[in-house]
């Protein structure tokens, strides 16, 4: 089961562990431009072990002891979420090869309750810049480069197009999809755009706006550029909310 807050999860109390991750979304294009084409996203695919074998997923993983010692990497001094970022900074480099020091958190976390198993996993997505090309390794067999209409021909961790369901890895999948997209709007600030939104607009990370229909994110510029909150299984394909106003303005 999932959940978007942690106040309704099951917690060490009750005899539940809780497991923090990190993934990260890379896009084709490493300089943040808006891609007017298709957009691109690495996967990785999985060895025949552990959960989800032989599926492509994010690159990514959980935390460990050693990424809660931020202090002495520059990189990430005075920026939040450190711990999270050096958890993504170690897992894409163990499975695709890539450094990355630039990562923009996307939306909030989710929470996926894993009964069974007696944990709670806490799911934290990033879209981050990397140097140099992608590589394989014993992690990830396979690398790809995929864009939401190819996306549903590989076999992908927790996404069922014929059930029409999404786990948390699916629903980061398309929030990858979401900001790497062209925007729906590139413009000024307005006071509707901040009527509605549901986390703040900020130069680093990709906040949420409408109960979570859109992502929105200021540019260099100043202007703030709104993307749709993708997802396969709506009518349009994606979200719609009170900002589609703004999509021919």
């Amino acid at each position: 089961m999932v959940y978007e807050d942690f106040a309704h999860c099951p917690k060490e109390t009750d005899g539940y562990k809780l497991v923090v991750t990190a993934f990260g979304i890379i896009g084709k294009q490493s300089d943040l431009r808006p891609n007017a084409e298709l957009p691109l996203l690495l996967m990785k695919q999985r060895n025949g072990d552990g959960e989800a074998p032989w599926c492509f997923d994010l690159p990514g993983g959980a935390a460990d002891a050693e990424d809660s010692n931020v202090g002495e990497d520059a990189s990430l001094d005075g920026i939040h979420d450190r711990i999270h970022r050096k958890t993504l900074q170690r897992e894409l480099l163990e499975e695709v090869g890539i450094r990355s020091a630039f990562h923009f958190r996307i939306g909030k976390p989710l929470w996926e309750v894993r009964h069974s198993e007696r944990k709670v996993v806490e799911y934290h997505l990033f879209l981050a810049v990397p140097f140099g090309p992608p590589k394989e390794s014993e992690e990830a067999l396979n690398i790809a480069w995929v864009n939401p209409r190819s996306a549903f021909g590989l076999k992908i961790a927790g996404l069922d197009e014929q059930k029409q369901t999404m786990s948390p890895m699916g629903v980061m999948l398309y929030d990858g999809f979401s900001v790497v997209a062209k925007p729906m709007y590139d413009g000024p600030v307005t006071q509707e755009i901040l009527s509605l939104t549901d986390t703040p607009l900020t130069t680093t990370d990709y906040g949420l706006l409408n109960g979570g229909r859109y992502f929105g994110r200021i540019a260099n510029t100043g202007n703030v550029r709104i993307y749709r909150r993708l997802n396969p299984f709506m009518p349009r394909g994606h979200f719609v909310g009170d900002l589609e106003c703004l999509a021919n303005s």
